[in-house]
């Protein structure tokens, strides 16, 4: 195993902002219930949390600028927060990331709008950097007026989401004696009801008022991206997760061990999040593994197909109108990188475009935003007719594997080296 393969590796489970539970809001209950027929998609909405308000890579937001001119569009701010792959979270007008700096690792809090800092918190925490950058991999999940972080060491924040203060601490080394992770912690918490959900070699939930441990499921070589809820049937609600032994499924009252799929990936590189719809789950590895789709069914996950047509290295799929969009490759021959369209139900591929590296994507509206990992952010149609490109424009001169945001009109993007600019898509 060679050092490109190793940086390659450490950086792809570090990009906890680069990774997501993706849904179909055609398939997916949560999803249709936030697009009910009976009322209007909104215009805009925040973005609370990893992946969005659903944890599933697609806004619901509509009528922004999809078409830009020559130069782009307006830039609202810009700022550094400091190295790390922390996405950006968004919710009553702040907007909320991580980043490093000197030894020390910060929340940041700014206004949405002027990029003004608001408030910033920052505590002692290594980079974590063992042949890569370094720096925090989770984003902030925002509950009501509590902010919930991450970081690379194991620091398990609770703060009041407009002032910073600190409501509790878990550091999870430190108290529980959870092992450091080669590559860090990058698991973004998941709220359901009074819980805390993440998976830290083992998935573990917390009491989100006091930080008080509720239960612990069983412990597995720990996977880096985030868990995601499901509906199991039973009137029992259940959390999936991708570890780098298994896809795992646990109860989420108890975190009782309901089902498991064996999945191991050259390197231990699983670093994506299961992409739920309905009771299907499909998940997807880089170097190689590819991808497979299981049914949940009488308490057991049943393999419908497992291929390698899309293998995701950084950032996991999004499922919209029975079509997988995602980025097949790895980050250390992100030259052969492809843009693919799949088929979620047959696993067949539709169509393939490269030159985007290993890129980073959401959905809105119908259109795929795309973050090549040099910094050029696309927007293009999401169909299975093919590549189809609306607007481009270059958001930074930096590396990135960090997954752009849309909320309220604006666009946030991130670099590894802590660039952030939002730009104005409002009509």
């Amino acid at each position: 195993m060679n050092a490109a393969h190793r940086i390659a590796i450490g950086l792809s489970l570090l990009a906890a902002g680069c990774d997501a539970v993706v849904a179909d809001p055609a398939r997916d209950p949560v999803a249709a219930q936030a697009m009910s027929s009976n009322e209007a998609p909104p215009k805009t909405v925040d973005w609370p949390a990893f992946r969005g308000p659903h944890r599933n890579g697609i806004s619901t937001e509509q009528g922004w600028l999809a078409k830009w001119p020559g130069d782009g569009p307006k830039r609202l701010w810009t700022g550094n927060v400091g190295l790390g792959y922390s996405s950006v979270a968004v919710a009553a007008g702040r907007a909320y990331t991580l980043g490093n700096r000197d030894g020390s690792e910060t929340v940041y809090c700014f206004d949405a709008e002027t990029g003004r800092e608001l408030w910033k918190h920052t505590y002692p925490c290594g980079l974590i950097d063992y042949l890569h950058l370094g720096g925090p991999g989770a984003t902030p999940t925002i509950d009501g007026d509590t902010v919930f972080t991450l970081s690379k060491e194991g620091h398990l924040h609770a703060l009041d989401a407009a002032t910073g203060k600190v409501r509790w601490l878990v550091n999870l080394p430190k108290d529980l004696g959870v092992p450091t992770l080669e590559w860090g912690f990058t698991s973004s918490p998941l709220v359901h009801g009074n819980l805390l959900i993440l998976d830290i070699a083992g998935l573990a939930a917390f009491d989100k008022a006091t930080g008080k441990v509720v239960w612990r499921s069983n412990t597995y070589r720990v996977g880096y991206g985030s868990p995601v809820f499901f509906d199991g049937g039973k009137s029992e609600q259940l959390v999936a997760a991708l570890t780098n032994d298994c896809l795992v499924v646990v109860r989420a009252a108890d975190g009782k061990e309901i089902a498991k799929y064996d999945w191991t990936s050259q390197y231990t590189t699983s670093g994506t999040t299961p992409v739920v719809s309905g009771r299907k789950i499909f998940i997807s590895t880089g170097y190689g593994t590819g991808c497979a789709l299981l049914e949940f069914v009488d308490d057991k996950l049943v393999e419908i197909y497992r291929n390698e047509e899309m293998s995701n290295h950084m950032c996991t799929s999004v499922l919209w109108q029975g079509r997988l969009y995602g980025v097949h490759g790895n980050s250390h021959t992100a030259r052969q990188c492809k843009l693919v369209c799949l088929d979620f139900a047959t696993g067949k591929r539709i169509w393939e475009e490269r030159g985007f590296g290993c890129a980073s994507l959401m959905l809105a509206d119908g259109k795929l935003l795309v973050l090549a990992d040099e910094g050029l952010l696309h927007v293009a149609e999401a169909t299975p007719k093919g590549f189809v490109e609306l607007a481009k424009t270059q958001a930074f001169e930096a590396h990135t594997w960090t997954m752009p945001v849309l909320a309220n009109g604006r666009i946030y993007c991130r670099s590894e080296a802590g660039d952030v600019v939002c730009l104005d898509v409002r009509p």
